[in-house]
């Protein structure tokens, strides 16, 4: 008795099942409440009928055998084996006529489970995998062994769950509430099927969302640059609007600069960053700058370029090091402009470094 053989009954036994539960799928059809106290549990006469088919199997091919069963609860066995099944589960999925229901059964050799089907009857499809040998869909004839895609980042993961409920550790459900689509539907005032005629998924919808707080955080940038004339104060301005729209955002500003996901969608050459909102007066600053004498003829756009990444990264030590004793930020930042506008000032005429003079 293998683990392969009790995967091959297994699968067997479920499709057999499947075959008693269909007639009663899409059908007028009694459901009792099984639950009471505990909430609603919902029973039909397909769960019974499906349980009693797998335990009849079970008893003719492996008659020592345990089982445990969703409806008809625990049956002891003279072996170590025991045999653990729901005959649909999803209840409430089958008796609303929706797809996300099935039949499993799994096998434990009283240490470890040794084999498991999750076979689905409406769409013919089936999921399993036996100890000592990898997972595998079945539909048919057809055959593909199963792997979970690559997923560098957790913001790069798919959650489904069947019930929040499910959530029970503090500061779970929490989470959850945070990035689920329902909660982001809620938050816009639509229904989740409606954002989905937008977004293809919910990468996309959060990269639209970064794409909004660049817009919001250009025009801070903007306003702060308004009306100040002198390149050096402008940048200056410029910088203490930056540091003070992440710290006073610092989750959107996680997601826009710090999360994996809407970043690995987000391709640009320099010269298009040059056009992105807030970024482009920076680089007219330094354009400016170098026009008037004040600062050396360097690459305006790599010149930013080096201020923003010196920046962000005060900012992000600030944000992902929150036990680190820094100094306030905007000492740092005084600092860092000190370093990188000296370094950016001409040498000779109205723009020569005012600190190494002193």
């Amino acid at each position: 008795m293998t683990s392969a053989e009790l995967l091959e009954f297994a699968l067997a036994t479920a499709e057999a099942a499947g075959r008693a539960i269909l007639p009663h799928f899409r059908a007028a059809l009694d459901v009792e409440d099984k639950g009471g106290a505990k909430g609603y549990d919902p029973v039909t006469v397909a769960d019974h009928a499906a349980e009693a088919i797998i335990r009849a199997e079970i008893a003719r091919v492996y008659p020592s055998h345990g089982i445990r069963g969703e409806e008809h609860g625990i049956q002891a066995g003279a072996s170590p084996y025991t045999w653990v099944i729901d005959p649909i589960d999803g209840t409430r999925s089958f008796i609303l006529g929706q797809m996300h229901w099935a039949t499993l059964i799994a096998v434990n050799d009283g240490t470890n489970v040794v084999a498991g089907v999750a076979h689905q009857p409406y769409v013919g499809e089936s999921f399993l995998a036996a100890a000592g040998s990898g997972a595998e869909w079945r539909r048919g004839s057809e055959r593909r062994r199963l792997a979970s895609r690559r997923c560098g980042s957790i913001a790069d993961a798919v959650v489904a769950c069947t019930d929040p409920k499910m959530f029970r550790e503090p500061g779970e459900r929490a989470a959850f509430d945070r990035v689920s689509t329902r909660a982001v539907a809620r938050k816009v005032g639509c229904t989740p099927p409606a954002l989905y005629l937008h977004f293809p998924d919910k990468a996309s919808l959060i990269y639209a969302a970064c794409d909004r707080q660049f817009d919001k955080l250009g025009a801070v940038l903007h306003e702060a640059m308004d009306q100040i004339d002198d390149p050096v104060e402008r940048l200056r301005a410029a910088s203490l609007a930056y540091v003070r729209f992440a710290l006073d955002h610092p989750e959107e500003y996680r997601v826009m600069m710090l999360d994996l996901s809407p970043s690995s969608m987000y391709e640009a050459t320099l010269e298009e960053m040059a056009t992105s909102p807030g970024f482009e007066a920076i680089v007219d600053t330094v354009r400016d700058g170098i026009e008037r004498g004040i600062f050396k003829p360097v690459d305006p756009m790599v010149a930013a370029l080096m201020m923003w990444a010196a920046i962000h990264g005060l900012v992000s030590l600030r944000l992902v090091k929150g036990g680190l004793v820094l100094p306030d930020i905007e000492v740092l930042l005084e600092s860092c402009l000190i370093l990188e506008l000296d370094g950016l000032r001409a040498t000779e005429g109205p723009g020569a470094p005012v600190h190494s003079q002193a």
